[in-house]
């Protein structure tokens, strides 16, 4: 893991998702790496290949400059929670992805994101 300073970076891969035992094993290990970090934003990503990964960026968020993602399956904010950004909006309608969840630090649950809409809480998970 790689301590950064204020500010959008480049994804770094953290490591390769090979198997999900579970969204909420994964929700609290993306939870501890931001944690650890100093709240860079972290993220779960596949490519259009159908890989999944766990990517580190800044505080303020991550780019893409190699291969944008075919799908942003979850992503954390630091705290204070701030909801999502003008830039998440944007990163899901460039992939032309509807939804995605979002974990702020702070916040007991993990909130959908979605492209055009308010964020919404959710009791629990479920599939969109």
């Amino acid at each position: 893991m790689q301590l950064r300073r204020d500010g959008i970076f480049p994804a770094c891969v953290v490591r390769r998702i090979d198997r999900v035992s579970g969204i909420k094993g994964l929700v609290a290990e993306v939870a501890l790496l931001a944690h650890q970090s100093g709240y860079n934003e972290h993220a779960i990503i596949s490519t259009k290949d159908g890989r999944c990964f766990i990517v580190e960026g800044g505080t303020e968020g991550m780019s893409f400059p190699d291969e944008i993602p075919s799908k942003l399956l979850l992503h954390t904010h630091p705290s204070p929670a701030t909801g999502p950004s003008d830039a998440d909006r944007a990163m899901l309608g460039l992939i032309g992805q509807e939804r995605s969840w979002l974990y702020e630090a702070g916040k007991p649950r993990t909130r959908t994101l979605a492209a055009h809409r308010d964020v919404l809480p959710l009791t629990r998970f479920r599939r969109s």
